[in-house]
């Protein structure tokens, strides 16, 4: 083992042990040291900015601002401790409340609540209330706090939050009632629409697929309810027809579809009640209303003139009626399902047979 002159030795130990010293102390600051906690993307504005904030002065600015840069570092301890520091106001309660959003405290709806009820143009105070809204699982005040906050402030960025949450709740409600009435699941498809009334009872898209499953519910008086609240606008014309229908009305259902002589879906159905009847020329007159780019209008028409001479030859016996049927187009399209009787023999002319639909120009069949 090799020897050390004593100063030697001592001056190495004086080193290690300055090291060690050292060494320590840096360990002993990193585990005291504060863990940085990165800037919070919040989902509601500052308290001293946007419509409807309050008046502060200075001092009090200072510390508002520097309580909601503590808040975007993620500190809500520290946007406390400004709150401290100033002058009880508006804004320093909605900085408050803020900063228990952030530290998780789920107790800041009712102080938000009774803040937006004092300060009702605060558009800050509404912005906030809906975050904590979402968060608290209340559907309803979430999006009318929304609503109302981006009609305080009509910027893109609020806007864009309450639309979001209405796709969410509604739209997306909407669209899988849709699937489940359109895989044959009506009762569940009511059940899923549902929420989506509850919170926008108005809304047009919800309450015409309502009524559309009330109608294959056989529910017709239910699917009336629904659409009473609506403008009549053509498709809700035509949804009125279908419920005629689902009672067994199918006059007051032909006048309904052919007061909407540019609806081609109503003039769709209107023809499968015509043919149903056996009543020819109204058919031929309906396939004349549709647009040319429609597939069912040429196969529907040469089919419903075949039948129209067919029903107008007098002696004609069904065997032959059908066999004369049977070398025509017989392919027709249609949204609406029905069936065909035999014709109906008759020697009257055309305009005989046109009842309602007095009025309605139709080509000659001839």
């Amino acid at each position: 083992m090799i020897s050390m002159p004593v100063p030697v030795r001592r001056v190495i130990d004086a080193a290690l042990f300055t090291a060690a010293v050292v060494s320590l102390l840096i360990t002993a600051g990193c585990a005291s040291a504060p863990a940085t906690t990165p800037p919070a993307r919040l989902d509601f504005p500052a308290p001293n900015t946007g419509p409807g904030r309050p008046d502060l002065d200075r001092p009090e600015q200072q510390q508002i601002d520097k309580g909601w840069q503590a808040l975007l570092a993620g500190n809500p301890a520290m946007a406390r401790s400004s709150v401290d520091q100033t002058a009880p106001n508006p804004a320093a309660e909605l900085l408050t409340l803020q900063a228990d959003i952030v530290a998780g405290i789920d107790n800041a709806m009712p102080g938000l609540e009774r803040l937006t009820t004092a300060q009702s143009e605060y558009a800050a105070a509404w912005l906030t209330l809906s975050v904590a809204a979402e968060s608290a699982d209340d559907e309803a005040a979430a999006l009318e706090a929304a609503s109302r906050g981006a009609q305080l402030w009509p910027d893109k960025r609020w806007f864009e939050r309450e639309q979001r949450l209405h796709q969410r709740w509604v739209g997306d409600r909407i669209d899988s009632a849709r699937e489940l009435f359109e895989s044959d699941r009506p009762e569940d498809s009511i059940e899923a629409l549902e929420p989506a009334l509850n919170l926008d009872p108005d809304n047009r898209d919800a309450v015409l697929l309502k009524a559309r499953v009330l109608i294959s519910l056989d529910q017709p008086d239910r699917a009336e309810a629904a659409l009473s609240g609506l403008p009549r606008d053509p498709e809700v014309v035509r949804l009125s027809g279908n419920i005629a229908e689902a009672r067994g009305d199918l006059s007051a259902a032909m006048r309904i579809y052919t007061s909407l002589p540019e609806d081609p879906e109503a003039v769709l159905r209107g023809v499968a009640i015509s043919e149903s009847q056996g009543d020819w020329s109204s058919a031929m007159n309906l396939y004349t209303m549709l647009p040319d780019d429609r597939p069912e209008k040429g196969p529907g028409l040469r089919r419903a003139k075949l039948r129209w001479r067919i029903s107008v030859m007098p002696g004609m016996r069904s065997e032959e009626s059908s066999a004369s049927l049977a070398s025509g187009n017989r392919s027709v399209t249609s949204s609406a399902t029905r069936s065909t009787p035999g014709p109906q023999a008759t020697s009257e002319p055309v305009s005989a047979h046109l009842g309602h639909f007095s009025g309605i120009g139709m080509e000659n069949p001839q």
